[in-house]
């Protein structure tokens, strides 16, 4: 999810530009702070790239986060000099996507901001001792980074809920993506247990597929490329494509529904996997086009990984459950003890 967020931030257009360009909102604030109409606001090209690079940045945070995941498992027992390894690598990259960008003389507040925030970690180790700096990477700043994750991702949901209109559909959605970095945190530096853990992504799943089903039966008007992905994979006409969707959505509304019923939840959770999984997938398969090979998966690619959760998430509980854990234990669990 991470990555994908990290690559639509970097390479496309996230709905930010509706929060900054709004008049409504930020009418006033740009006339008390920097003493302009909002129109000279919005046609200053220093302004513009500085909002590009801090969505530039914030795509570096959900990046970077991910490579904390990656690692999750193994963050106290790693070396000094490759904690420091992210910190500079981070800082480089930073420093890339400065130099190549636009804006080429815009730039210099957010820059040095994010260059001081890339080279913290080394200023701490150059003032603690080797194993005060890994516990401090590993139980501070790696937190950190999952916690601003999750604000970041929570204005990402309300700026796209406010881009179509405030359909409350449109923020639930996004239940899955914005509870995860939370749920990460929680599993991986502190206890949790597993009944609250099984809960927790019962109620995400829940949330999210219900949303979905909402577009799907036409209570809130669906995207006009889900119905032309369908057409394109299967092979079908628009009605019958309409009429998949329908019957998709009503299975997420019973499936949302079963998921919290003994006896029918593990039914759920594997149309809950599959369902996921293939709504990810159908992002690029659905758009990708022969003739455009190289800009069907740049377009489409990041779409289908930061979707993956949502095949993911259920596809845990099941796994857990195949492994003869019982799901309503109050053993506490973490990374530890996996």
């Amino acid at each position: 999810m991470f990555i994908g967020r990290w690559y639509g931030h970097r390479y496309h257009n996230p709905p930010y530009m509706e929060f900054f360009w709004d008049e409504q909102i930020l009418g006033g604030v740009v006339k008390f702070f920097l003493g302009m109409e909002f129109h000279e606001y919005t046609q200053t090209g220093s302004i513009s790239g500085n909002i590009r690079n801090f969505i530039h940045s914030v795509g570096w945070l959900f990046g970077f986060t991910g490579l904390i995941a990656l690692v999750a498992d193994r963050l106290k027992q790693l070396d000094y000099k490759v904690l420091l390894l992210g910190p500079l690598g981070y800082a480089l990259l930073a420093s890339l996507s400065y130099i190549n960008s636009d804006y080429l003389d815009e730039r210099g507040g957010l820059f040095i901001v994010l260059t001081i925030f890339s080279l913290a970690p080394i200023v701490a180790f150059l003032l603690l001792k080797k194993d005060r700096f890994v516990l401090l990477f590993s139980e501070n700043i790696y937190p950190l980074f999952l916690h601003l994750a999750g604000v970041f991702m929570f204005a990402l949901a309300v700026i796209t809920w406010k881009d179509r209109f405030f359909t409350s559909a449109q923020f639930f959605e996004f239940a899955i993506q914005l509870g995860l970095p939370f749920l990460l945190y929680h599993v991986i530096f502190k206890t949790i247990s597993i009944r609250a853990l099984v809960l927790t992504i019962k109620i995400l799943c829940a949330i999210t597929f219900a949303s979905h089903a909402f577009y799907a039966l036409g209570i809130y008007n669906a995207p006009g490329y889900w119905p032309s992905m369908v057409m394109n994979i299967l092979g079908v006409s628009q009605s019958v494509a309409e009429q998949i969707l329908f019957y998709a959505g009503f299975l997420d509304i019973i499936a949302s529904i079963l998921i919290f019923v003994p006896g029918f939840a593990a039914y759920a959770l594997y149309y809950m996997v599959f369902w996921g999984f293939a709504t990810a997938v159908s992002r690029l398969w659905g758009n990708f086009h022969m003739n455009m090979i190289l800009s069907s998966i740049d377009q489409w690619w990041y779409h289908a990984v930061f979707r993956l959760p949502h095949g993911i998430l259920p596809l845990i509980c099941i796994l857990m459950y195949r492994s003869g854990i019982d799901l309503f234990s109050k053993a506490k669990i973490s990374i530890d003890t996996q």
